[in-house]
């Protein structure tokens, strides 16, 4: 089984997503900005992740778009997730769970997570990583801030980790 987990890197050129076939399982994360028609026949799974005071892209109804929602750092009776009257399976995890090793005064970004939680379910999988440059230009100098893009991106390429790429 082949994973695609995309990135909401913007200028990421959505010609790359024609590798992907009907049968392969596509991964979003929060704002899924690429998520689109394009993906129909697809499973489709959410990490969405949990901030202050929401979900970074939470929204009520994601119109059944998803085979399952992981709420990252949530819990069961969390009114936003009560709330989502999606049908598929609202999974909660917590980061502490998934990453053992990460720089202390850092967060993991939500592909790391989706990466290091799929790559635990599916060992036999071919994981690959679109758009997952080391950096973003969403909230660039909130987010910069709070990830080691630096490490990840060490950790990719030491485990020898997929990383496809296109710009616009």
């Amino acid at each position: 089984m082949n994973i695609y987990i995309i990135s909401n890197y913007y200028n990421l050129n959505p010609s790359i997503f024609e590798i992907i076939k009907k049968e392969d399982l596509v991964v979003f994360m929060n704002h899924c900005f690429f998520d689109s028609s394009f993906f129909d026949n697809n499973k489709k799974i959410l990490f969405i992740r949990k901030n202050l005071k929401s979900y970074w892209g939470y929204k009520k109804n994601y119109k059944n778009r998803y085979d399952e929602i992981y709420f990252i750092n949530g819990k069961l009776d969390d009114k936003k997730i009560i709330s989502n009257i999606d049908k598929c399976p609202k999974i909660i995890i917590n980061i502490k769970d998934i990453i053992k090793i990460y720089p202390e005064d850092k967060s993991p970004t939500t592909g790391f997570i989706a990466y290091s939680y799929l790559r635990e379910k599916f060992p036999d999988a071919n994981i690959f990583l679109i758009g997952f440059t080391g950096g973003s230009s969403f909230k660039s100098k909130l987010i910069s801030k709070t990830h080691n893009y630096k490490y990840e991106q060490e950790f990719y390429n030491i485990n020898n980790v997929n990383l496809l790429h296109k710009e616009k």
